[in-house]
């Protein structure tokens, strides 16, 4: 069998945007054109359309059509030498001279130690970068005592996960009445429901886990 040189299929590992191999490989489900995700999230906040075929994505939430592209990372990394522990290094670097601890998510979605103090490789098709939280009342919330409260206050989730889907989540586990309505804040701040988890923690918290996540019950506003 004729061996394959890298760079006959360079083309195929490497970013349209950047024109370096990709890291983070995200693809845009509506046309399977795949990026570096940092490139791709920079590029949709100037156009809302694919900057390979045109084809347009979401008008308001593009990032909703943006998908992690496991298998694609991974033949990279395989293919592409030293390239997974070059982006780790550079990432560690990163945090260590903005004075910032690595997010959870950047820590599992490397190397990890077993039980017996070897390095194990997650499987990286299955594994997804995570982030935990705790979710609590706002103070300046709508008190309601018919609204069940939290069973659980701890959560571990996607650092792909929207405050869109945490808001459903916790209106649904509060059961939450159709006349009242459900804001995500972090830091008091309230949270776009477009806003990635992942991203949240980066520019809002930056500490430890957990991060602290609150809820504000508000009645909604009826229109005649």
């Amino acid at each position: 069998m004729k061996a394959v040189k890298i760079r006959e299929i360079n083309s195929y590992l490497m970013c349209p945007l950047c024109s370096g191999y990709l890291i983070d490989a995200a693809t845009i489900t509506e046309c399977l054109h795949t990026f570096c995700r940092s490139c791709i999230v920079r590029h949709f906040q100037k156009s809302k359309v694919c900057p390979i075929c045109w084809l347009k994505t979401h008008e308001t939430q593009p990032l909703f059509n943006l998908r992690p592209d496991r298998a694609m990372q991974d033949i990279v990394y395989k293919l592409v030498p030293n390239l997974k522990k070059k982006e780790a290094s550079e990432k560690k670097a990163f945090y260590e001279s903005q004075g910032l601890p690595i997010p959870d998510y950047e820590l599992e979605s490397s190397n990890c130690h077993s039980a017996s103090g070897t390095v194990t490789e997650r499987h990286f098709n299955r594994d997804e970068e995570q982030v935990t939280l705790q979710v609590e009342q706002h103070n300046s919330s709508l008190k309601c005592s018919y609204v069940k409260p939290l069973d659980r206050r701890y959560l571990r989730c996607s650092a792909q996960t929207t405050i869109a889907h945490l808001r459903q989540l916790v209106t649904k586990k509060l059961q939450l009445p159709p006349l009242y309505d459900l804001e995500v804040l972090c830091n008091d701040e309230v949270m776009h429901h477009d806003q990635m988890l992942g991203s949240v923690w980066l520019t809002h918290w930056k500490q430890v886990s957990p991060m602290p996540i609150y809820y504000r019950i508000k009645k909604q506003c009826l229109y005649s």
